[in-house]
C-alpha cells in the first residue's frame, strides 16, 4: 500500500488507471435486481412488474421510474416515494392521482403543477399549499372546478398539449447547467435540435486563481492552513474553487491529496461511475450459454457481462 502513495495526488491518479484495468478482469452480473420479479432495469430492490426503471425499492407496475421507494401503478417519475397512479412527474412524494407535476408533495389528484403541497384538485397551479378546487392559482367552487378543468382539458387535447409534461421552453435552466448532461450527454447541436435551452456562458468565477493546479503541493503532508488562503483552478473546466476549513480537515485527517477539479467536475466523475440509465438487449458472454437479457452495461463496453445463473456458478 505505501508504494501506491496515495497521500499524493499522483499516486492517486495511477491508482485510478490500475484499479481500472483490474476491475475489467472479472465478470459482472447483468443487473443488479434483488429479491424482484418480473422486472427491467437496474438496481432494483423488493419489486414486482417494474419496468426500464433504475435505484427502486419496494415498487410495483412501474414503469420509466428513475430512484423511487414504494410506488405503485405509475408511470415515468423521477424520483418519487409513496406514491400512486402518478404519471410523469419530478420530485413526487406522498401523492395520489398526479399527473404532470415539478415538486409535488403530499397531494391527491393536480395536473400541470409545480410546487404544490398538501394539496387535492388543482390544475394549473405554482406554489399552492393547502389548496382545493383551484386552476391557474383562483379558487372556484368544487362544481365550478371540475366543469371549467374538463373544458380546459378539452382545448388542450385540440392544441396537442393534453398528455405531454411542461415544454422544455418553460424550463428554468439551460440543459448544460443540469444533471441531464451527466446522465444523457447531447452535443450543442442535439440540444437545440430537441428544443432545450443552452445558456453559452454558465455563471461561474475563472482566472482569479492564486494557485496554479500545477503548483498545488502533490502530497497533502505538505500542505497546511495556507491553503484555505488560495483560489484554486479545476483541471478541466477552469472554474475557481476553494478549500474551505472543514474540508481541508478532512483530508487531513484521511490522507487525501488537495483536489485538482471543481466540486461540480468531481461529482461529474462520481456519476460516471454509475452505468447509464439506459438498456440494451445483449446474450451472457459466458462460453455455451443461451441466455439473454436486458442490462445497462453497453455492448462496446470492455466488461465481461454474466446472466444471473452464470454468475452466481462463477461466484458462489
Amino acid at each position: 500500500m505505501k508504494s501506491y502513495q496515495l497521500d499524493t495526488f499522483s499516486g492517486i491518479q495511477r491508482t485510478k488507471k490500475e484499479f481500472t484495468k483490474f476491475l475489467a478482469k472479472f465478470i459482472r452480473r447483468f443487473a443488479f435486481v434483488i429479491n424482484s420479479t418480473n422486472c427491467t432495469g437496474d438496481c432494483l430492490i423488493n419489486c414486482k412488474n417494474v419496468k426500464d426503471s433504475f435505484f427502486a425499492i419496494d415498487c410495483e407496475d412501474v414503469r420509466f421510474l428513475g430512484r423511487g421507494t414504494h410506488v405503485k401503478d405509475s408511470y415515468d417519475l423521477t424520483p418519487a416515494g409513496e406514491s400512486v397512479q402518478c404519471y410523469e412527474g419530478l420530485t413526487q412524494d406522498h401523492d395520489y392521482k398526479v399527473f404532470f407535476a415539478i415538486y409535488s408533495l403530499k397531494s391527491q389528484e393536480l395536473a400541470y403543477v409545480e410546487n404544490c403541497h398538501s394539496s387535492k384538485h388543482l390544475f394549473g397551479c405554482s406554489g399552492i399549499k393547502h389548496g382545493e378546487y383551484c386552476i391557474l392559482n383562483k379558487q372556484y367552487t368544487k362544481e365550478e372546478y371540475f366543469k371549467l378543468r374538463e373544458k380546459i382539458i378539452e382545448y388542450m387535447k385540440k392544441t396537442g398539449e393534453w398528455g405531454e409534461f411542461f415544454p422544455a421552453k418553460l424550463s428554468h435552466f439551460g440543459y448544460n447547467e443540469t444533471i441531464a448532461q451527466e446522465y444523457f450527454p447531447l452535443t450543442k447541436e442535439e440540444i437545440l435540435k430537441k428544443g432545450f435551452k443552452l445558456w453559452d456562458k454558465i455563471q461561474k468565477t475563472t482566472d482569479k486563481e492564486t494557485l496554479k493546479p500545477e503548483n498545488v503541493p502533490d502530497s497533502i503532508n505538505k500542505v497546511d492552513e495556507k491553503i484555505l488562503d488560495e483560489i484554486l483552478r479545476c483541471l478541466d473546466c477552469g472554474r475557481n474553487y476553494k478549500i474551505v476549513k472543514n474540508e481541508y480537515l478532512f483530508y487531513k485527517k484521511h490522507n487525501i491529496p488537495i483536489p485538482r477539479k471543481c466540486f461540480y467536475c468531481r461529482n461529474s466523475e462520481r456519476i460516471k461511475f454509475e452505468n447509464p440509465l439506459k438498456l440494451w438487449h445483449r446474450k451472457c458472454m459466458k462460453p455455451g450459454c443461451p441466455n439473454e437479457f436486458e442490462t445497462s452495461y453497453s455492448p462496446e463496453r470492455e466488461e465481461i457481462v454474466y446472466c444471473e445463473e452464470c454468475y452466481k456458478r462463477e461466484v458462489y
